[in-house]
């Protein structure tokens, strides 16, 4: 058993880098809030404790609300930490905009992505972050337009047509048949 709380920071700081590389999850989100509990410690680099924040909000999936609460008031923690310290922030933002979609109170993204788009445009993961949900917004705003729920990736693609697939109906034009696809 490892007591994160009777480390040195220097320890908790390799074994916190160590669950990282190994991808220990459930240990790394052990070592990374004993991390920001200390953050105000003397001797805590702000670099560790900015990678600890970006760490708590990498399993954003299936929150219950509570934990979409504790999440949220953790995020305004952590970005006014790195902004007192004056640590590069954008991927915070990601995690602001993944906590938005979580929130099924219905927070806007709006807002979020205005900001990343103009004031972190620089930073290649966010921008590609933003462009894949744009890309998606689109997509559902398409699709409710055309009364479509279904993912692109169920269409039935142009011209490929399988014995199970509707393009090749009753009544429809029969497309090339690709054996071993149905």
């Amino acid at each position: 058993m490892l007591d994160p709380t009777r480390l040195s920071i220097d320890s908790l700081a390799r074994f916190y880098t160590l669950a990282v590389n190994y991808e220990e999850s459930e240990l790394v989100n052990r070592l990374a809030r004993e991390i920001i509990r200390r953050k105000d410690e003397d001797g805590v680099p702000p670099m560790l404790v900015q990678s600890a924040y970006l760490r708590m909000f990498d399993q954003l999936s299936d929150l219950e609300e509570s934990e979409l609460n504790e999440l949220s008031a953790l995020f305004a923690e952590g970005m006014a930490y790195l902004e007192k310290h004056h640590l590069p922030h954008d991927e915070m933002h990601i995690a602001e905009l993944q906590l938005a979609f979580a929130d099924k109170g219905g927070r806007s993204v709006k807002p979020i992505l205005e900001h990343m788009m103009a004031e972190h445009s620089g930073n290649e993961q966010v921008m590609e972050f933003v462009q894949r949900i744009m890309s998606f917004l689109s997509f559902v705003a398409h699709s409710q337009e055309q009364g479509e729920r279904s993912p692109p990736e169920s269409q039935p693609s142009g011209g490929i047509w399988t014995p199970d697939s509707e393009a090749g109906g009753a009544g429809s034009q029969k497309k090339l048949w690709v054996p071993g696809v149905d």
